[in-house]
């Protein structure tokens, strides 16, 4: 509300308040709390570095992803919780972790504790790839860790699906032979695919000595190793030699001798690499 007054010439304002007007305070706004910084370098202090398996990975198998959380000097606060976190593809599937780790669903959080200034953590988190991984496709995986309101973000390094073979050994030997007599063998090796098996090769365990053998094969100390050569997928192979026993046997002995195929080609099964023969001796005639 306003007065006026008049007197000599001058006018006179003034401002009356108005009944029930209460002055206007100073109001403090509340401002958000900091959102955690996410990133791959070192952040106020906290630093996240990570390790892959090998660059190529098999299909069926478990590795191992390691990471180290350090909070270094630099951290302004002396102490705090720190949690891991990480989020696995569709290609692996979580097997294990540090004490403190679980999963759900594709999901691993490893609860840390309490870490201090200076102090360094380190850990593992083992996944199987999955069968059902496609050969060739990169497997990427990122871990992060919050510390005290501040969250550290770095990848581990890329790994491959390798493109693998399975080779499958099948040997055949009679089940008796008389002493002094030659013991047939025929070895076969298969590829079940689906990439090409390289450079096959098959190596045997066993007191026999190879006479009339496939040229394929080669004495290697008291063993053989045989050259099969790349067997694509689905082809196969079958060498076959005559042995007898190393050294005299007597009639009831078990002879037994076991054959592995190997190739330089990543193998999806290697329980079908190996056969094992065993073959009783009788008495000559």
């Amino acid at each position: 509300m306003i007065r006026t007054w008049r007197g000599r010439g001058l006018l006179i304002l003034a401002a009356v308040p108005l009944a029930g007007a209460v002055p206007m305070a100073d109001v403090a706004v509340a401002k958000p709390p900091p959102r955690p910084r996410t990133h791959a370098e070192p952040s106020k202090g906290v630093v996240l570095r990570t390790a892959a398996p090998e660059k190529a990975v098999v299909p069926g198998r478990a590795y191992a992803w390691a990471w180290t959380f350090r909070v270094t000097g630099k951290a302004r606060a002396k102490s705090g919780e720190a949690v891991f976190r990480a989020t696995l593809p569709e290609s692996l599937a979580f097997v294990s972790g540090e004490k403190a780790c679980a999963s759900s669903g594709r999901e691993v959080v490893c609860a840390l504790g309490t870490v201090r200034r200076g102090q360094k953590i380190g850990g593992v988190i083992r996944a199987k790839v999955l069968r059902r991984a496609e050969p060739g496709r990169t497997i990427r995986l990122r871990g992060s860790v919050t510390w005290r309101g501040t969250r550290v973000t770095t990848r581990f390094p890329d790994v491959r699906v390798s493109r693998t073979a399975d080779l499958a050994i099948i040997e055949t030997a009679p089940a008796k032979a008389r002493s002094g007599a030659r013991i047939r063998y025929a070895l076969g090796v298969r590829n079940l695919g689906p990439a090409t098996a390289e450079s096959v090769t098959v190596e045997s365990r066993g007191p026999i000595r190879l006479v009339g053998h496939d040229t394929a094969c080669l004495p290697r100390g008291r063993d053989y190793v045989c050259a099969v050569g790349s067997l694509r997928a689905r082809a196969s192979r079958t060498l076959h030699f005559e042995a007898v026993p190393r050294g005299s046997v007597r009639a009831g002995t078990v002879l037994e001798s076991s054959w592995r195929a190997t190739s330089p080609t990543p193998d999806a099964d290697e329980s079908n690499n190996r056969a094992v023969v065993r073959t009783r001796i009788t008495a000559p005639r």
